[in-house]
């Protein structure tokens, strides 16, 4: 770079935040040609990625430089030529047998995260008229027409998918908007620059597209505010000043982390305020011209932030630098929305759909209601599909004008209220040919005498190279973008043409046509791009990207941690959506698409910060050091998956042979018998499993072994899967025969079937209690009653035992006084009968529930008793017995009548 300070003055829109520092004579070491493909297509040449070592640990684990070598060559084919498709047949053409099963591997990852056949490629599946057989295929909406969402709905087609995309706007884009009809010659009114395509995953679209480009040069003169220009000595000595008081923040920012008592408060200091502690400690008093050039760099940053710098996280706010692109800064000449029309064709885009509410429901899919004009008349329609990817902008979630129903997880809710969405605005001004009075220069800045006003028209972009017409484009940032929207563009115009005219001289003429944008109140986009704001860190990044039930995806520029606040990292968010969304879809989950769960743990202990206690970390789980692998021992990262194997090869290997029909389990016809010796081969094969542990362990070589593709006993092996329709068939064709939908053994499933069987276990218990306890009942009743029937017409006439049943009658008080059937039972009629009964189905439950013993039942029930009775005979009843114990009332009473004696015993006991 000519100048180092404008690494970050010519970032635009997709600048990663600060300028960098002067570069550095380091050892240089020349590459292979293939090497050179893996960092262009933004991986290390020599180092695993976080997505690789999550989705491909076990071909990491054998040898990691045959893995690079594999890797590196198929991906140098592709950047050879990536407008064709490339084939496993072609990738793998120099490639040995022993090496296929990892190539192939390795194929599969690069071709599913967009490494390669991404963007707009010939004769790709699902396009040109060709189609894509896919055992798995869904109904995919994508909510978003920009970047991200034609980028992921391309990828999703090219799978095989039914995809939708919904687009609020009447055209595509989202914050890329470039302008055709205004102006002379297309301006791009949002995103405008790329910075650099070393590593962008935009480098492979623009060669498949032939974009034409400009290269910026980055050298930016600057004016002080009464139009003076700054000298180039003056100029570097305020640049060294500005970076000493940058590296002056990251001291106090490593000093804080490695200090105990004040890691955890790092998340509260913003990086104005440090920034301003250190210029007075450090700098003392600078005179004001440099006090207005480092004003000037501030703004610069906040520029490259979106925001004021005084709501920057001191502590993460450049959690992003070391993914920064190389090579030069581009201008597009035909605009930014060149690129997004050119991934968008052949997808289906409908426009002017605003989306109301989503209403993501488990295992039923999902319904989305937007609102549409039609015939003038606005009108409400629902779309249902299997999958939604929202690639809005984070200002929309965060304004909530779409609702979710049921609402977003908390943790989702937090990653978005944390995270911060900046404000960057722009005035375009163009003049005729004859007209033109600024130099030859890209960009031009304008050096402020207030601090307050610092981001307005701090700089003028110059067009006249790149487009060949006379426009300059004044930036807004800081405090003064959201100023800028609550100004008209007429006063705007005149301003801007104050700060022209002191530069450039009073003789310079008013714009022949204007334009200011408007991006804060804009409902479908509220800002510009992301930050990550005091008290946010990069985790909230990747928690926006986690998916909701695998019903629920999110992309866009706010949830790539590598890259947002970019248009690359709102593509490479598309690829990795799309990938995720793939995943998901496949019922029978490979190996190679874990990525929605491996990447995301990967990268989260990857950033941990440090400022953890060890006994903090421990509490964590051991799962966090089973994922911290290093590559002194890959091995490490699958130690997790090696134990759950071990523990469940036996039952995995039955559940195989299950779903090959090696079992016979009696699906097709309803026996008991062949259900219960199913169930006895499970138990047997558990046992088997349990008894196993006691012999030699498994080695990793041997787990390994058994992971290969070509082993037909293998669990993640797809080729002798039956899908799951398979099984929904076969049990929907007779009615009450055995379900198999959970034969997969999905955590879901497990969990459910493991609350099922509780329930079943404790149902089991009580009505083991109750039919011992009802067995004594009986045999009382039975002696009582032989005992009591020679007795029977004095016992009629004791008064004391006399009570009215429900029509008024006197009847024997004791068990055995009333009439019996033809089998010998009590007669259910009579009150003191009824009432016994049920009060000893509910004492059952009691009794096993606060584990009493047998005699105190008998007292609480005689209690209770005693008590029901007595209200029974208080006044004259109009109801019967049975209706007057089942009404609302009265079971309330009686459950607490019973529930106060038995808490009583329980405490004696």
């Amino acid at each position: 770079l000519s100048h180092p300070r404008m690494a970050s003055a010519a970032t635009g829109d997709a600048a990663p935040g600060g300028s960098p520092s002067p570069k550095k004579e380091e050892n240089v070491r020349i590459i292979s040609i293939e090497e050179q493909a893996a960092i262009f297509a933004g991986l290390h040449h020599k180092k695993f990625g976080l997505r690789e070592v999550g989705c491909l640990p076990r071909f990491i684990a054998q040898d990691g430089e045959t893995y690079f070598s594999v890797r590196n060559s198929i991906l140098l084919k592709w950047w050879d030529n990536p407008k064709d498709f490339l084939t496993f047949e072609t990738a793998a053409k120099d490639i040995q047998e022993p090496k296929r099963d990892l190539a192939k591997a390795i194929y599969d990852f690069l071709n599913n995260y967009g490494y390669i056949n991404a963007g707009v490629v010939q004769n790709q599946p699902c396009f040109d008229g060709k189609h894509v057989d896919n055992p798995h295929k869904k109904r995919i909406i994508v909510i978003g027409a920009g970047m991200s969402g034609v980028t992921a709905a391309r990828q999703l087609k090219a799978f095989g998918h039914d995809v939708l995309v919904l687009e609020g706007r009447d055209r595509i884009g989202g914050r890329v908007n470039t302008n055709l009809d205004k102006f002379e010659s297309p301006v791009d009114l949002g995103a405008s620059i790329i910075t650099g395509l070393t590593g962008n995953p935009l480098g492979v679209v623009t060669r498949q597209l032939g974009t034409r480009v400009h290269h910026i040069n980055l050298k930016c003169p600057l004016f002080f505010p009464n139009g003076d220009e700054i000298p180039s000595e003056f100029d570097d000595q305020v640049w060294e000043q500005y970076n000493a008081i940058l590296d002056g923040a990251d001291k106090v920012r490593k000093s804080m982390k490695e200090d105990k008592e004040t890691a955890h408060q790092l998340d509260k200091y913003n990086l104005l305020s440090t920034m301003r502690d250190i210029q007075s400690s450090e700098l003392g008093d600078l005179d004001e011209r440099s006090k207005h050039v480092i004003n000037w760099h501030i703004t610069n940053l906040e520029y490259g932030c979106a925001t004021d710098l005084s709501d920057l996280s001191l502590g993460n706010w450049d959690q992003d630098d070391e993914y920064g692109f190389s090579g030069d800064h581009l201008f597009l000449k035909d605009g930014y929305s060149s690129v997004i029309e050119g991934l968008a064709a052949g997808l289906d885009i409908k426009l002017s759909h605003k989306i109301q509410k989503i209403l993501y429901r488990g295992e039923t899919g999902v319904a989305i209601h937007a609102t549409a004009i039609e015939e003038d008349e606005e009108v409400t329609k629902e779309f249902e599909c299997d999958m939604v990817l929202v690639t809005v902008s984070l200002g929309v979630l965060k304004s909530g004008m779409i609702s979710f129903t049921p609402q977003l997880p908390l943790w989702k809710q937090a990653a978005v209220n944390r995270l911060g969405f900046g404000l960057i605005n722009k005035l375009v001004l163009e003049w005729n040919e004859e007209d033109i009075f600024w130099r030859e220069t890209d960009m031009f800045g304008h050096v402020k005498d207030s601090e307050q006003d610092r981001g307005n028209n701090y700089m003028f972009w110059n067009l006249k190279n790149v487009t060949g017409k006379p426009i300059l484009v004044s930036i807004f940032s800081g405090l003064a973008a959201h100023e800028f929207e609550l100004t008209s563009e007429k006063t705007l115009v005149k301003e801007a043409m104050q700060h022209l005219r002191k530069m450039y001289g009073e003789h310079i003429k008013d714009p022949i046509r204007t334009h200011k944008t408007a991006w804060k109140t804009d409902p479908l986009a509220c800002g510009t791009y992301s930050y990550v704001k005091v008290g946010a860190s990069g985790d909230d990044y990747d928690a926006l990207a986690r998916p909701v039930k695998n019903r629920l995806f999110f992309a866009g520029e706010a949830t790539c941690r590598l890259y947002p606040a970019t248009v690359p990292g709102a593509h490479a968010s598309g690829l990795f959506a799309a990938g995720q969304i793939a995943d998901a879809c496949n019922p029978v989950k490979h190996e190679l698409f874990i990525a929605s769960d491996a990447y995301s743990r990967a990268n989260h202990y990857k950033f941990t910060r440090s400022k953890e206690s060890k006994q903090n970390r421990f509490k964590r789980g051991l799962r966090a050091r089973r994922l911290n692998f290093t590559q002194a021992n890959p091995l490490s990262s699958i130690r997790s998956a090696f134990m759950k194997m071990k523990k469940a090869k036996a039952l995995d290997s039955a559940v195989l042979d299950l779903m090959d029909g090696k079992i016979d389990i009696g699906v097709l016809n309803n026996n008991n018998e062949s259900k219960t010796n199913f169930r006895g081969k499970i138990e047997n094969v558990k046992r088997t499993s349990s008894n196993n542990r006691e012999k030699k362990s498994t080695t990793y070589e041997e787990f390994i072994a058994t992971l290969t593709p070509e082993s037909n006993n293998t669990r993640l092996g797809t080729a002798n899967l039956p899908t799951i329709g398979t099984f929904e068939d076969i049990a929907s064709d007779s009615e009450g025969e055995l379900d198999m939908s959970e034969t997969l053994l999905t955590k879901k499933a497990r969990k459910r079937r493991h609350e099922e069987k509780s329930r079943e276990r404790l149902r089991k218990k009580i009505n083991k209690k109750m039919k011992k306890h009802e067995k004594k009942a009986q045999q009382k009743r039975k002696d009582s009653s032989s005992s009591n029937n020679n007795e029977k017409n004095n016992a009629e006439k004791t008064s004391s035992n006399d009570i009215r049943d429900s029509n008024g009658n006197n009847k024997s008080d004791g068990e055995g006084s009333g009439d019996k059937d033809n089998n010998g039972d009590q007669d259910a009629s009579d009150p003191r009968y009824y009432i016994r009964s049920r009060l000893r189905k509910l004492c059952a439950k009691y009794a096993i529930h606060f584990k009493l013993q047998e005699n105190n039942v008998e007292t609480i029930m005689d209690k209770s008793f005693e008590k029901i009775m007595k209200d029974w005979q208080s006044k004259d009843r109009k109801l019967s017995v049975r209706k007057w114990m089942n009404t609302e009332k009265r079971r309330k009473c009686i459950k607490a009548l019973v529930s106060k004696y038995s808490k009583k015993f329980a405490k004696m006991k």
